[in-house]
């Protein structure tokens, strides 16, 4: 079931997505393809409605949109990790975007502070994010919301062999 808060600034409504909720979720894969990829069109590697569904259906899932309207202005996707060593729950925020048009009007702070009580309320004990070193805005966001940790991040090769 989707939870609903208004967001003050930014005068969208904040909810949780969950199972049913396919059309929303396919409006926000679809602003994350034209944010990330410059593009709105599908691939062979588009989330279909299945995909989608299993994801809307998974509790670790955290999907949060921003709607004006009927028209989803912004979304972002979390997700809970649980450690091993610890009865401890983190929660990775993984992508987040705004339209165009809606940003600069509070949205994507809005979107992160819902997820907050959310987290808490999932177990997690810690939220945390990663940004592109030339994505100015998106720093700019998480440092006013947080404080940041110089890392390394790798993209490892699935087919890499051990021996190497």
């Amino acid at each position: 079931m989707s939870r609903a808060a208004k967001a003050g600034v930014s005068g969208a409504e904040i909810r949780r997505l969950g199972p049913g909720d396919r059309d929303a979720a396919q409006a926000l894969a679809k602003l994350f393809r034209l944010a990330f990829d410059g593009t709105q069109a599908e691939d062979a590697a588009a989330a279909d409605d299945a995909w989608l569904e299993d994801l809307l259906g998974q509790r670790r899932i955290i999907i949060l949109v921003a709607a004006r309207g009927a028209r989803i202005a912004g979304g972002l996707v979390a997700h809970l990790l649980p450690k091993l060593d610890r009865r401890q729950t983190e929660l990775y925020l993984y992508d987040l975007a705004v339209a165009e048009g809606d940003r600069r009007q509070g949205i994507a702070t809005a979107l992160v502070c819902a997820l907050g009580p959310i987290a808490r309320a999932e177990g997690a004990t810690a939220l945390y994010v990663q940004a592109d070193r030339d994505d100015a805005p998106a720093i700019a966001l998480y440092r006013a919301l947080g404080r940041g940790a110089p890392v390394l991040h790798f993209d490892l090769d699935l087919d890499a062999d051990a021996r190497d």
